[in-house]
């Protein structure tokens, strides 16, 4: 079931938080300041076996019973997540305009330029683009055409500089607070 759930929603894709432990509301701090509910409620996916024969279930079907359940858990996960997430970059201004699914360079730029960025401890972007694999396959193509262009190369160079130094300046105001 969680294998089909992480089909759903890739572990690679799942935001940056603390354990999550049970509770009654969960939220989170907007770098404005500003406290969101994220909205989390209780998922729940249903579903039933007939046992009018008197047999239990196959090993079979009680894989696939548990894979549609994964699958109904992550599409409900899913959902959750980007309903927070664009309300967020609405109210935020972040968001970029895509016409036709036609990611210009215009608004990979922007893509690039809008949001805050994030780190690992070896200075790695944790940034990703969450798209389908098929605009996933065209936008590794433009890229690598727009990366021929050294005008190109040099805007996003500077563009992930000035990320790394934001972040650089975020980390060292941030206090821990438990």
């Amino acid at each position: 079931m969680f294998a089909a759930k992480a089909e759903i929603v890739p572990l690679a894709v799942h935001p940056a938080v603390h354990p999550i432990l049970e509770a009654k509301r969960s939220s989170f701090q907007r770098d404005d300041g500003l406290i969101k509910d994220f909205g989390v409620k209780k998922q729940v996916v249903k579903s039933s076996y007939s046992v009018a024969d008197g047999k239990g279930m196959s090993l079979e079907s009680f894989d696939a019973t548990a894979k549609e359940m994964g699958v109904g858990l992550g599409r409900q996960f899913w959902e959750t997540l980007f309903a927070a997430v664009n309300e967020a970059v609405a109210e935020t201004g972040n968001e970029v305009k895509i016409t036709n699914g036609e990611i210009t360079r215009a608004a990979y730029l922007q893509m690039l330029t809008k949001p805050a960025h994030g780190f690992d401890e070896q200075g790695k972007p944790t940034n990703a683009f969450i798209l389908t694999p098929e605009a996933g396959k065209k936008l590794e193509m433009q890229h690598a055409e727009w990366m021929q262009d050294p005008t190109f190369v040099e805007e996003v160079a500077t563009i992930k500089r000035r990320k790394k130094e934001e972040w650089d300046e975020r980390e060292a105001r941030r206090r821990l607070v438990e």
